[in-house]
């Protein structure tokens, strides 16, 4: 009478977390001689119910490997770990049953997405309208990567949320974007907005007219020519390419009206100075008076 041993079997569980939609790979060891064992195995969660079950066939001395997906969905939570038990069912017709064994795998994402790019990177935002600018959308900015794969969720935080409202001159501002992975592991990275006016003034000019003195001289200043010129975020200052006049300059005159705001933004305009000598002339030394005789 032949008597064979029952097949013993090892099995080499993944010592890592396994992504709920990644592939969960055993090693399966038959450490007897037998050839050709049929190994079953099952998995099971924390509540005794079957997430999936098979068979290895041929499992002869040596190694095969087992690579499973349960099939869940990459937002599974799986709260304590799955309990996989392999069982050598049958072999070849001399083989026998041997004991089953049981191994356990954490099935869970507890990772953050990272992102690949600088942690703060510095933008600059012009002002607008009433010295105001929406702040645009810096997602497009973002590289962020998970490690158990699926779509990530982007998401720009209050109070610099896209398109919010903010004074666009002055300071500066930190933008958060936060990325979650489908299993709601979040983290996120920064943007440090720096507030700036680069809009230019408004420069406005109205003509002028300037009437000469006894001495041929006449002048403006330069709020003559200003009509209301002004800035969206600050008061500004105003200069004028000419001030001063004397009778060579009667008639239209050009002057520039430059307009600068406190950020250093500058506009012109050009205001007409229009020059005129209305002063009637002065004789200052008459000569004696003269006797003609007419010769008769």
């Amino acid at each position: 009478m032949t008597i064979n041993a029952a097949p013993i079997i090892t099995a080499t569980a993944p010592t890592t977390d396994i992504c709920p939609s990644s592939p969960i790979v055993f090693d399966v060891v038959n450490t007897n001689s037998l050839a050709g064992t049929t190994v079953a195995w099952v998995a099971k969660d924390a509540t005794n119910t079957t997430l999936a079950s098979g068979t290895i066939a041929n499992v002869s001395l040596g190694t095969a490997a087992l690579s499973t997906n349960l099939g869940l969905a990459c937002n599974a939570i799986v709260a304590n770990p799955v309990t996989f038990t392999f069982t050598p069912t049958s072999g070849s017709p001399e083989s026998c049953v041997g004991a089953a064994i049981t191994k356990q795998v954490n099935i869970r994402d507890l990772v953050a997405p990272t992102f690949s790019h600088a942690t703060s990177t510095t933008i600059n935002v012009g002002a607008g309208l009433n010295c105001t600018v929406a702040i645009p959308d810096y997602r497009p900015f973002v590289n962020a990567t998970d490690n158990c794969g699926g779509t990530l969720t982007l998401v720009q935080k209050a109070p610099n949320a896209i398109s919010s409202l903010i004074i666009g001159y002055g300071g500066n501002r930190t933008v958060v974007i936060e990325a979650t992975d489908c299993a709601g592991n979040t983290s996120s990275t920064i943007f440090t907005l720096i507030l700036e006016d680069t809009k230019k003034p408004k420069a406005i000019c109205k003509p002028a007219t300037v009437i000469l003195n006894a001495l041929g001289q006449g002048s403006i200043v330069v709020g003559d020519i200003n009509n209301e010129s002004n800035d969206e975020c600050s008061t500004v200052t105003l200069s004028a390419s000419q001030t001063t006049f004397t009778c060579a300059n009667v008639g239209a005159n050009n002057v520039t009206l430059t307009v600068t705001d406190a950020a250093g933004n500058v506009s012109t305009c050009v205001a007409v100075v229009t020059v005129v000598d209305d002063t009637v002339p002065v004789v200052v030394d008459c000569p004696a008076n003269v006797t003609v005789s007419t010769g008769v």
